[in-house]
């Protein structure tokens, strides 16, 4: 089976960053806090442009079409072999819109969004993929 490819939304302001808590499939549906993210579908093309594709899609499917993303840079991409999923993970330091307090899937309320602290994301965050995307935001804040 080969890797599906993902990406991730980091938003990002004033120390905090936002994630989500969710249910997850592969944990049988138990809660989760995860950054929020999405699959990339054949229609958003290939390459770094369909990453980008696939961004734009995704946050707009999943924050309703409140957000619109402003200024972001690409982090880098991360292989999760476990679940065989490629993550490639986006920093958003700039959107319109007011962030709303959840996801959407299927036009249902889905996850619960919140904030929290950058320095604090180890205590929310328990999956390697997530821990590793905040480490290179650290490292990136660094320079």
């Amino acid at each position: 089976m080969s890797m599906k490819e993902g990406v991730v939304f980091l938003f990002y302001k004033d120390g905090k960053m936002l994630v989500e808590e969710r249910p997850v499939k592969f944990l049988n549906n138990a809660m989760a806090v995860l950054i929020p993210g999405g699959g990339v579908e054949k229609n958003d093309g290939t390459g770094m442009q369909g990453l980008e594709n696939a961004l734009m899609r995704e946050v707009g499917e999943e924050f309703a079409g409140k957000i619109k993303i402003e200024k972001y840079e690409y982090l880098g991409p991360h292989s999760s072999g476990d679940i065989k999923l490629n993550f490639h993970c986006f920093l958003i330091t700039k959107w319109g819109g007011d962030m709303p307090d959840h996801t959407v899937e299927n036009g249902k309320k889905f996850s619960r969004l919140f904030w929290i602290r950058l320095a604090d994301h180890k205590k929310y965050n328990k999956f390697r993929s997530s821990i590793y995307f905040c480490e290179r935001l650290i490292e990136r804040l660094n320079k």
